[in-house]
């Protein structure tokens, strides 16, 4: 494992994380911050996720650096920097155009204040499902039938309001071929594995004592005394 360790101290910068801060003049100004080692990571426009989640991109990456930034000089910098590494990754120049313009709008000191989160819990019914191609289409099916449903008399209560739809990361190729962890093949019931003919301790032997004679599958009991009968799978 390859691992080093920096401390940086004294001087009139320090780095952390995305962020850069300065000493200029006896004020503190601060700037995006990216490691010499950093690549262009952004997600893709061709990647296979939802439209909407895409679409949020180039602007939620401009508000970030709009956050960051002190100065407007620095933010339109590292903005036009930005620009050309979200065009490298698929997205139109124009929709970059449009969320860079959009976020130099947005007042940095409303963007420094903390959100606060209230009770969102939607009050109706949600539909969650794998993200595939067919979850547009899917969407469109639920909402424009949700009249049928409505029309129930013991479900009009219930549905009132039109579903909302959410996806989740479906299963990939990498997720079916790539596991963090090996499974064990066999079941992990021990009465169900390969086991050599013999005597072996048994959990439900007390209940059946009673019994004189009693077979179940790959076991037999008899006078109180667990056999294998060697039935091999």
């Amino acid at each position: 494992m390859n691992m080093r360790f920096t401390v940086n101290f004294g001087g009139d910068s320090l780095e952390f994380l995305d962020v850069k801060v300065e000493v200029r003049e006896g004020s503190l100004i601060t700037s995006g911050y990216r490691k010499p080692t950093a690549t262009n990571s952004l997600l893709h426009q061709t990647s296979f996720h939802p439209q909407a989640v895409k679409k949020a991109v180039p602007y939620g990456q401009f508000v970030r650096l709009r956050r960051i930034n002190s100065s407007d000089d620095g933010y339109l910098k590292q903005a036009l920097q930005l620009k050309g590494r979200l065009i490298e990754r698929g997205y139109l120049p124009e929709d970059v155009d449009t969320a860079l313009r959009k976020a130099l709008l947005r007042p940095r000191t409303t963007l420094l204040n903390e959100k606060t989160k209230g009770d969102h819990t939607p009050d109706r019914f949600v539909f969650t499902f794998g993200y595939s191609p067919m979850a547009d289409t899917i969407r469109k099916v639920i909402q424009d039938n949700w009249d049928l449903l409505k029309g129930d008399t013991a479900l009009a209560p219930f549905t009132q309001q039109k579903p909302m739809v959410a996806f989740k990361k479906s299963t990939t190729i990498r997720d079916r071929l790539v596991h963090s962890e090996f499974k064990e093949l066999l079941p992990k019931d021990w009465l169900t594995r390969r086991k050599p003919v013999g005597n072996y301790k048994c959990g439900f032997a007390p209940r059946i004592l009673k019994q004189r004679h009693y077979i179940s599958g790959q076991l037999a009991i008899r006078s109180g005394t667990l056999l294998h009968v060697g039935l091999h799978m």
